[in-house]
């Protein structure tokens, strides 16, 4: 039941001071963390215009939604109709792919480092991938 106060998921976490504090709390990945950024600086900033604002939530957007999602899929939402099918990966997720392949053919170096390491730094591969297409389509 609502009682008219707000949401628990509306509070700003205990010592919270600048817009990281409430990405890292809600463990946002890279793409929904800039486009909180995008969304909360959105014509305010002197060096962004509300367009190029808009088109980078459009990017990141584009970039967190479903690779190789197959059944069929609302246009507006991309969630499965009827609940049949799979939404697929998000380009992060097949970039990370990508690059824990690329590891896994050259396993040199990679002594020592668990899985979840592996995986991590397979991720921050995929975050610098995303970062240079940001960039390439900035200029």
């Amino acid at each position: 039941m609502n009682d008219g106060s707000t949401a628990d998921y509306y509070q700003l976490p205990a010592g919270a001071t600048e817009l990281q504090d409430l990405i890292s709390h809600r463990d946002m990945n890279f793409q929904i963390g800039n486009i909180f950024k995008a969304c909360y600086r959105y014509g305010q900033a002197h060096h962004s215009s509300r367009e190029r604002d808009l088109r980078k939530i459009i990017f990141y957007a584009r970039a967190e939604l479903a690779a190789f999602p197959f059944g069929q899929t609302d246009s507006m939402t991309g969630h499965l109709v009827n609940g049949w099918g799979s939404e697929g990966m998000t380009l992060r997720d097949y970039f990370a792919a990508k690059a824990m392949q690329a590891a896994a053919t050259n396993p040199i170096g990679a002594d020592g480092f668990t899985f979840e390491q592996r995986a991590e730094w397979a991720y921050s591969q995929a975050d610098a991938m995303l970062a240079q297409r940001e960039n390439e389509n900035d200029q």
